[in-house]
């Protein structure tokens, strides 16, 4: 999955949408249980629009254990914002009470 993210991100960055949309579908149907594959589908989804799916995608990477001090690091004003939203600030409290 982590190739066709990949090929998805590069295509969105062409201004190719629809091809990258259908490539992070395909990559979400190959079930990526890698916690970079799954920040990676999150960032992609943020850049393509789809706040909701970015942040369902990132509370999962959080909860396999992606390090949450990685994401506030992003040099990516995408997720700059996305870090701003109420819901992330939720996801992270949740897991920092759950652990």
């Amino acid at each position: 999955p982590a190739i066709i993210v990949n090929l998805a991100s590069f295509n969105n960055e062409l201004g190719n949408e629809e091809i990258a949309k259908e490539l992070v579908n395909r990559a979400i149907n190959m079930q990526p249980n890698d916690i970079s594959v799954q920040m990676d589908i999150g960032t992609l989804m943020e850049h393509l629009g789809d706040r909701k799916n970015a942040l369902n995608w990132i509370s999962k990477a959080i909860e396999n254990g992606y390090p949450v001090e990685e994401i506030y690091k992003s040099p990516d004003p995408k997720i700059s914002m996305l870090i701003k939203d109420p819901a992330f600030r939720e996801i992270v409290d949740n897991i920092n009470t759950n652990n």
